[in-house]
């Protein structure tokens, strides 16, 4: 899974930037800290408290619901419980490129 999110962190909306060595162990520790809590993480993540926050896959896979627009206004005006996080624009970048990544994964 590293790997694949790795290979897979290019896709931005203001283009294609190259990949850092890191940069998908960086997502993945960013979104099991951040997201987890609520969401539901593919992979080896904790099961979430049951606050009915859609599953990160099930955002991923409903483009229409959630475009890369949405995703990223959502991330720069938190709601709660998202509140208590304030996100770095190339961590919202970042998680743009994950749903993106689990979008081209399947």
């Amino acid at each position: 899974m590293t790997r694949t999110l790795s290979l897979v962190f290019v896709a931005l909306l203001a283009g294609v930037a190259s990949v850092h060595a890191g940069e998908g162990d960086r997502v993945k520790g960013l979104v099991v800290e951040r997201c987890a809590e609520c969401h539901v993480v593919p992979g080896d993540a904790p099961a979430p408290a049951n606050v009915g926050a859609p599953s990160l896959e099930g955002i991923a896979f409903d483009h229409a619901k959630y475009t890369d627009a949405r995703i990223r206004a959502s991330l720069q005006q938190p709601h709660w419980p998202m509140t208590q996080f304030t996100l770095s624009p190339s961590d919202i970048d970042a998680l743009v490129a994950y749903f993106d990544d689990l979008r081209s994964a399947h």
